[in-house]
């Protein structure tokens, strides 16, 4: 080992004399040399080591895993501050989204297909349509919900989750866009669904681009409208009657 070429000193107890060891490697973390018992190594859950390093010291190995962990800490807590800024954000965009024309809902009516019996002097199976009719929303994205999954035979019913396309009512409510669900056997609507929480700020984005959007399309409108003007920091202020 010719990297290697020096000894590392060591203290045996409070009360004992320094030693020193033949060094067997230099960690590229601090470049300093460490012996058999400051070598850095990974152990399994019940203790066992299953791998040691040449090129790295266990006081290295321990800062790391204290930055580390400080790391994710920190990372959970700016998630944390940006959830709870979202979830005051929500209702003041909600809010404002009330207070413009419901413009962009999309039907969400459910057609059904209805067994009536069977066709005269045939037994073929004859259906009619039944419409379910559902308040029509403003589609938004996709967002996580949990609902109960019906149980079969011996199964019992258990709670589910699945990532629904979600639209805003013009009450501001969050509804799944898609009312086929209501309908499905694998679904008891009837017990309830709900948004899962930890969605805050991606609801927070979705509906501050939904805003933004319905602004441009007014100011576009505004723009095409002789009564209207558009002014140079985009501004739509009424035109004088002339």
């Amino acid at each position: 080992m010719p990297y290697i070429s020096s000894q590392v000193r060591t203290g045996a107890g409070p009360h004992l004399p320094e030693i020193w060891v033949p060094a067997i490697g230099h960690c590229n973390t601090c470049s300093r040399a460490f012996c058999t018992t400051h070598q850095a190594y990974d152990q399994n859950h019940i203790g066992v080591v299953f791998r040691t390093y040449r090129d790295w010291c266990v006081s290295c190995q321990q800062q790391r895993k204290v930055d580390e962990r400080n790391l994710v800490e920190a990372k959970e807590k700016q998630r944390k501050e940006e959830r709870a800024a979202a979830a005051e954000r929500i209702p003041v965009l909600i809010a404002q989204f009330k207070a413009r024309p419901f413009t962009g809902a999309v039907s969400r009516d459910y057609v059904e297909q209805v067994w009536s019996g069977t066709k005269f002097l045939s037994s073929a199976r004859k259906y009619k349509s039944v419409t379910h009719r559902y308040e029509p929303a403003v589609p938004l994205g996709e967002l996580l919900w949990d609902y109960i999954k019906v149980g079969f035979d011996n199964d019992p019913n258990k709670q589910d989750t699945a990532i629904w396309k979600t639209g805003l009512t013009q009450k501001g409510e969050f509804v799944p866009m898609d009312t086929s669900l209501f309908h499905s056997i694998w679904i008891a609507a009837g017990l309830g669904y709900n948004l899962m929480r930890g969605q805050e700020v991606k609801i927070c984005e979705y509906l501050e681009r939904l805003l933004s959007n319905a602004s441009q399309e007014s100011k576009a409108a505004a723009a095409q409208d002789p009564r209207f003007k558009l002014t140079r920091d985009g501004k739509v202020n009424y035109a004088d009657p002339k």
